[in-house]
């Protein structure tokens, strides 16, 4: 099971990451090997359900942000055709 939470969470900042462009999807041009250290806090129940409900509420901000600037893209596109 906390595998499970731990892959969740994961996903949930790779998620966010991508979202706010701290990272790309995009291929990468040049392979490079790299050394890294995860280190990994272990939690109790309601620890870890604090850290699920903030991972929850920025992934909701980014969702608003998201749709704002989807709103503002389509927005400047009207102006575009129209000739504004």
């Amino acid at each position: 099971m906390g595998r499970k939470i731990i892959q969740a969470i994961a996903a949930l900042l790779l998620f966010a990451a991508l979202a706010t462009g701290q990272i790309s999807d995009r291929p990468i041009l040049e392979e490079k090997e790299v050394e890294t250290t995860v280190t990994i806090k272990m939690l109790d129940r309601e620890q870890m359900q604090l850290v699920i409900d903030k991972m929850l509420a920025r992934i909701t901000e980014l969702e608003k942000d998201v749709e704002a600037l989807r709103a503002e893209i389509t927005k400047l596109k009207n102006n575009e055709l129209t000739g504004q």
